[in-house]
């Protein structure tokens, strides 16, 4: 992150032992499903660092974020940078993709919904919220964003409207999806 400076409080080699334990949990809980990881802004300024330190990092395979977090070996995908994930007619972003100065007007669905006029499933906000809108053709589109599973309060965003939270999605017939945003308020999934 850009925010945190102090090198006591962030240890870049247990925060990649945590992800990778994590995904190797996701892997054993889910061993033949398709897993896609989604790169967001915090994998785009570990490209921006590598390009600042020296721009003969950039493009080493061992300081990539699939060989950091051995997604090959665990049969995981990266969509990379501002890559759209559909899953049925549900458009996935990581939600920094649609940033455009201040702050969504009521929540973060309804600005990826101004945003994107598409159905979509964003994370970047960290919060749970959800927005539909029947359109004059009577298709209704629906936004959600859904928590995070970080700490709720960093130091750089003491004061915040974060939850946690994930959201699944279920594909169907013709494309179509449900979703299912869950939120968890003290270790329970609501």
């Amino acid at each position: 992150s850009r925010h945190e400076k102090n090198p006591k409080l962030r240890n870049l080699r247990a925060e990649l032992e945590a992800l990778r334990s994590m995904l190797q949990w996701l892997r054993r809980q889910f061993p033949k499903a398709k897993i896609v990881a989604k790169a967001g802004n915090h994998e785009e300024r570990w490209e921006h660092y590598l390009w600042g330190m020296d721009p003969r990092l950039f493009g080493l395979d061992e300081l990539s974020f699939p060989n950091l977090l051995e997604l090959p070996a665990r049969g995981i995908e990266l969509a990379g940078r501002r890559q759209n994930i559909r899953a049925g007619m549900l458009n996935i972003l990581h939600g920094h993709e649609l940033e455009q100065g201040a702050s969504s007007p009521v929540n973060p669905a309804r600005g990826a919904f101004l945003r994107s006029k598409e159905c979509v499933l964003i994370g970047h906000r960290h919060q749970t919220s959800e927005h539909s809108e029947p359109t004059l053709s009577r298709r209704v589109i629906a936004t959600w964003s859904a928590g995070c599973l970080c700490g709720l309060w960093p130091d750089y965003a003491v004061t915040n409207r974060w939850n946690h939270g994930f959201a699944e999605v279920e594909v169907g017939r013709g494309d179509n999806f449900t979703v299912e945003n869950r939120k968890v308020i003290n270790g329970v999934v609501y």
